[in-house]
């Protein structure tokens, strides 16, 4: 049979853990770069603070769903049981954005 695609090359564990090892440190140097950390003495005001809340339960959601994707059914209850945590969470900073008084 002839095939149009290459097998994918072997791997062995150690290699594969490797990369792992390295696409997360890859991540982690993203991640820091783009959100940074914040520091918790940083002096934000109410409104920013719930912003950035909301946005960081809005990346959380986002991310939980993604992950959701690759598991099995007991797993992807769990992680659905986060997104409604996740999603109650978001709405109580939201509302609460919506109850600050205008500038």
């Amino acid at each position: 049979m002839l095939k149009i695609t290459p097998d994918p090359p072997h791997l062995s564990a150690e290699a594969f853990n490797d990369d792992l090892l390295q696409d997360h440190a890859t991540r982690t140097r993203v991640l820091n770069h783009y959100l940074g950390p914040r520091p918790a003495s940083a002096k934000l005001n109410l409104e920013d603070a719930l912003v950035h809340a909301s946005s960081v339960l809005r990346s959380a959601n986002a991310t939980a769903l993604e992950a959701s994707r690759g598991c099995s059914d007991a797993q992807r209850d769990l992680v659905f049981a986060v997104l409604h945590l996740v999603d109650m969470a978001r709405e109580l900073v939201d509302q609460s954005l919506n109850n600050l008084p205008a500038r």
